[in-house]
């Protein structure tokens, strides 16, 4: 490679290596720099690339490399560099080819990754993979329509649908379903009362998933969960749930008395940053509320069989927090406990952070600081 001596033998060498070991990242680049030549050089069409002939020469290494990953994808299903230079091969072929013959491999490129996520559906660097080519489709379809080119976002909601169905604690698919949502709403021009509706089937479903196991120490559907939350959140607080720290710094007497903001969920990943934009922006304080007080309704009765789950705990302890900020007279989601049938007040909550702490004691200085806020009241 030193020499420049970009011949087919050298070529398949690099073949040879990476069959041995596809982690070799220095011989990905050189076969980079390879196929390179080969492009710019295969039928000295150098000044009209996009010739039919040299378009078809091209096309031809791109397919022949393209199927050269498979066997290795399927042995390596989570090599990042396989996954790399595979998009690296579809990025040539963008930059090269016509859009009506890329786009025709990006849409193999789909197939492909469909029957991969089929095989191992938790294989986040397959989901990965999937929206870089989703995306890819999207904009050659509006490049060869003239900008008119169909959205992927409906037919991708739907597919995080049926992956969710077949396996419930699919983070990735739960993640791919939250980054959806905001552009499928606005493409389908959702009034208010249509995100309400939508945001309620979100709660269904995944209500149905938590009851499936709710004691699952799994947290991808409890991340969900959170984002879902994101529509409640009180104006004062609107990073509701930041990502976690490592630890949680003991309490300064000096300092002022922490917003809800500053409450991070132990040991769950936050699934989005706190810029993401809520399912329904703009939700009047007393709505919040409302629908606040159904899910602490929805989690109370999930408890019955499920004594033993801290994250409905902890999800109670933070809702029941949100509420109070919601509420203008800083009271509890539904009152205080004995004052009506079924009501949630101070000393229930007190008794859910206590319940916590017996759960999880390796996180009892986290409990206590939980604790000092539900009684500061």
């Amino acid at each position: 490679m030193h020499d420049k001596n970009y011949t087919t033998e050298l070529f398949q060498l690099t073949s040879q290596l990476l069959e041995w070991n596809p982690e070799f990242y220095t011989i990905w680049n050189h076969r980079r720099r390879l196929l390179r030549h080969f492009f710019d050089h295969g039928n000295n069409k150098i000044d009209n690339y996009k010739s039919e002939s040299n378009t078809s020469h091209i096309q031809k290494h791109l397919t022949t490399d393209l199927t050269f990953l498979i066997p290795l994808l399927r042995k390596f299903p989570k090599c990042y560099w396989i996954w790399n230079y595979r998009l690296w091969l579809l990025s040539e072929a963008s930059r090269l080819l016509p859009p009506p013959a890329t786009y025709k491999l990006w849409q193999q490129e789909l197939a492909l990754v469909g029957k991969m996520l089929s095989i191992d559906s938790r294989n986040f660097h397959g989901w990965g993979y999937r929206r870089k080519v989703v995306t890819a489709m999207e904009e050659l379809s509006a490049e060869i329509d003239a900008g008119t080119g169909a959205s992927m976002t409906e037919a991708e909601f739907e597919y995080t649908t049926r992956m969710i169905k077949s396996n419930l604690s699919n983070f990735s698919a739960w993640h791919r379903r939250s980054k959806l949502i905001s552009k499928l709403l606005e493409e389908r021009n959702a009034t208010f009362d249509e995100r309400r509706r939508f945001l309620d089937e979100e709660f269904q479903l995944l209500q149905r998933a938590l009851y499936a196991d709710p004691d699952s120490k799994d947290q991808s559907l409890w991340s969900y969960h959170q984002y879902l939350l994101i529509s409640f959140a009180p104006s004062s607080s609107p990073s509701l749930f930041p990502s976690p720290s490592p630890s949680l710094p003991a309490p300064n007497p000096q300092s002022p008395t922490p917003s809800l903001s500053t409450i991070p969920p132990t040991n769950a990943p936050s699934i989005l940053p706190t810029t993401t934009p809520p399912i329904i922006p703009s939700l009047p304080p007393f709505l919040k509320l409302t629908h606040l007080k159904r899910q602490i309704t929805d989690l109370i009765e999930m408890l019955d069989g499920a004594e033993n789950s801290k994250w409905i705990y902890q999800r109670l302890v933070e809702m029941s927090l949100m509420g109070r900020e919601l509420d203008e007279g800083g009271r509890w989601p539904v009152g205080t406990e004995g004052e009506g049938e079924g009501e949630v007040g101070g000393k229930v909550v007190e008794g859910w952070v206590r319940r916590l702490g017996e759960l999880d004691p390796l996180r009892a200085g986290r409990w206590g600081e939980l604790g000092g806020r539900v009684r500061r009241g």
